[in-house]
């Protein structure tokens, strides 16, 4: 179930990023790499890194977009919470 709903807040937060005109060149690509990498490890049978690798990287996004990107922020804080039910 988890698993699944990562799934979909992944999805969700793709929509984000393509609807998000005041997002720069750079937070857009940062965010679509975070996103990549994410996928990634989805697909990974076991985590190589250890708990919290991706929970960081997640938790400065929200830091940085949270004043400015109210909806993104609640999006990344989601996918936070599954990624720390998840382990990953």
């Amino acid at each position: 179930m988890p698993r699944t709903r990562l799934e979909e807040l992944l999805a969700e937060l793709d929509q984000q990023i393509a609807g998000a005109d005041s997002l720069d060149g750079d937070l857009k690509q940062r965010l679509e790499q975070l996103q990549t990498t994410i996928e990634s490890r989805l697909g990974e049978a076991e985590t190589q890194s250890g708990p919290g690798s991706l929970v960081e990287p997640v938790r400065q996004a929200i830091d940085e977009f949270e004043d400015s990107h109210p909806t993104l922020t609640l999006t990344l804080g989601r996918i936070m919470d599954v990624l720390n039910k998840l382990g990953i």
